[in-house]
């Protein structure tokens, strides 16, 4: 007669399925958006993407409750936290009181937010190959954040109300980007 060894079910093995899910889910919206925008196939309309992500930010927000009541090691960290439980404010500052017509500098840092999400879950579920991507998604998402933010707001022509809105946005980036190189710094 075989044994079969059966692993515990713990509140861990539950976050690392959840972590698995959310990185494939992240990689379907990725691949969608992208086809979006490069027309290759109409999905749906803007809005629809803006609102789905906004909706993936609320969900991380409440991913940093279930991470940290399983005391995975690298949930714990100040970066993960502050980030994921302050980005829902700035995607809502990014979707609801920037002007249409910037929108398109919202696009860029959407789809490397998702495509870092992607590899960082994916990681986390257990996809150990993907740890060597995560200072460089990591990083390349918060510099094109930070660069386009920054022409958004180099771009105004006089005040508008947005400004208030922008300024926020890369207060929160650039706080992101020193979290992030602290994180980096103390991994070596």
């Amino acid at each position: 007669m075989v044994k079969i060894r059966r692993k515990p079910f713990t509140l861990g093995t539950v976050v690392q399925w959840n972590n698995t899910l959310v990185g494939v889910l992240n990689g379907i919206y990725f691949t969608a958006f992208l086809m979006h925008l490069l027309n290759i196939v109409h999905i749906a309309d803007d809005e629809v993407f803006f609102k789905v992500y906004y909706l993936s930010k609320i969900y991380e927000f409440l991913d940093v409750v279930l991470v940290t009541l399983s005391h995975n090691s690298y949930a714990v960290s100040p970066h993960f936290r502050f980030h994921h439980i302050t980005t829902l404010s700035v995607a809502w500052a990014s979707f609801y009181h920037v002007p249409v017509e910037a929108k398109i500098l919202i696009y860029l840092p959407i789809l490397t937010n998702v495509l870092h999400h992607f590899f960082m879950y994916l990681y986390f579920g257990g996809v150990q190959q993907f740890r060597k991507l995560m200072p460089i998604t990591g990083t390349v998402q918060l510099v094109t954040g930070l660069i386009c933010i920054t022409a958004m707001l180099i771009e105004k022509r006089g005040f508008s109300e947005s400004v208030y809105a922008e300024t926020y946005i890369l207060t929160m980036y650039i706080t992101y980007m020193l979290c992030w190189l602290n994180d980096l710094k103390n991994s070596k």
